[in-house]
């Protein structure tokens, strides 16, 4: 089993996900999560 160090680690990265995927190529907002992707 995993700890918390990894869940926090997924967690930064998913916020950087998230962030990094707001908006599409042309400008327009994005949701989109891992497992939708």
């Amino acid at each position: 089993m995993h700890g918390h160090d990894e869940d926090e680690a997924r967690t930064r990265a998913l916020a950087d996900f998230w962030e990094e995927a707001t908006t599409d190529r042309e400008g327009r907002p994005l949701l989109i999560c891992n497992s939708c992707a």
